[in-house]
């Protein structure tokens, strides 16, 4: 068996935006906490894992500013392998409003995602996927769906060698709500590339295209995000730099989504496994993250940040 816990606490100063600029929110400052935990082990050629997720409905981090608040949830996780077949089992169960405000509404939720992979010698490995969410709504508030049905599924063609691996996934997903009723289907298709041009440099470029569509309205909206991240082992073993960077753009048909958002970091490790005895891996990290958001139609929901981190790894 193997476990992990991981804890965290957060607090963020309020402002309020006036004609005259920034001022201290009445409500001051905000703190709250998040927290993670996983058990997995192996037994009778099944994997098996089990998670649990807790983060606070203010809890803030600028080293993940995209990280969803107010939810816990729990899951279980299996693998297996049959020949030249792998098979996986994702279940979870969660709901937001974790303190049950109950003046407000509350939205728990079932998620199933099986997928399957063949993989045979010297041909692309095919991937299936699917997924199905069953979200139900305590409390809904008026125009609220009282139920929401997400189901969809992707397949995907993957190749690898020994410099260079390539791969790209259609997928497709509609979503439907009930009382109201409302139908959206989404579109996506996503290629990624990684060069290994030497041993100690990996390159990993990759494009998502992306289109929903609300059929009741006609809305269209289109999302375009290319990604990069690369590694470069500047000693072997010992010191390793990479980097992560993304760019997003959103826009709609009907001029109500415009929206931009800039996502990278960089991080040097440290890596003092040769000088520690045993079986641990301890690692020190310097890590930069920066972000922000852009909306042409609403410049006061432009968003920047940006933070200086450093991380002990133990395990």
């Amino acid at each position: 068996l193997r476990g992990e816990v991981e804890g965290a606490l957060g607090q963020r100063l309020l402002l309020a935006v006036t004609d005259s600029g920034a001022e201290a929110d009445p409500r001051g400052r905000q703190s709250d906490e998040a927290w993670r935990a996983k058990l997995e082990g192996e037994a009778w050629g099944v994997h098996a894992g089990a998670d649990y997720q807790y983060t606070g409905l203010n809890f803030s981090s600028v080293a993940n500013p995209t990280l969803v608040t107010d939810r816990e949830e729990a899951g279980l996780d299996l693998q297996t392998s049959l020949w030249l077949t792998s098979w996986q089992l994702r279940l979870s169960q969660g709901h937001d409003n974790v303190r049950d405000k109950h003046q407000l509404p509350r939205t728990s939720e079932w998620k199933m995602a099986p997928t399957a992979t063949l993989a045979l010698p010297d041909l692309p490995a095919l991937t299936l996927a699917y997924m199905r969410s069953d979200q139900t709504v305590e409390r809904a508030l008026e125009m609220q769906p009282r139920r929401i049905l997400t189901q969809g599924g992707s397949a995907g063609l993957s190749y690898a060698a020994p410099l260079w691996f390539a791969s790209l996934v259609p997928a497709y997903q509609l979503q439907e709500a009930i009382g109201p009723d409302s139908e959206t289907d989404t579109r996506s298709i996503t290629f990624a590339l990684g060069l290994t041009p030497a041993p100690w440099l990996t390159v990993s470029p990759s494009y998502t295209f992306t289109r929903t569509r609300a059929l009741a309205t006609h809305t269209i909206t289109d999302s375009h995000v290319p990604t990069l991240t690369a590694r470069v082992e500047l000693v072997p073993g010992l010191l390793t730099f990479d980097t992560q960077s993304s760019y997003t753009t959103s826009s709609d048909n009907k001029d109500t989504v415009d929206t931009t958002t800039l996502a990278g970091l960089a991080r040097l490790t440290l890596s003092l496994k040769r000088f520690v005895p045993g079986g641990i891996a301890p690692a020190v990290s310097v890590r930069a993250d920066y972000n922000r958001t852009t909306d042409r139609l609403v410049a006061t929901n432009r968003r920047e940040d940006y933070g200086v981190f450093l991380i002990f790894d133990v395990f």
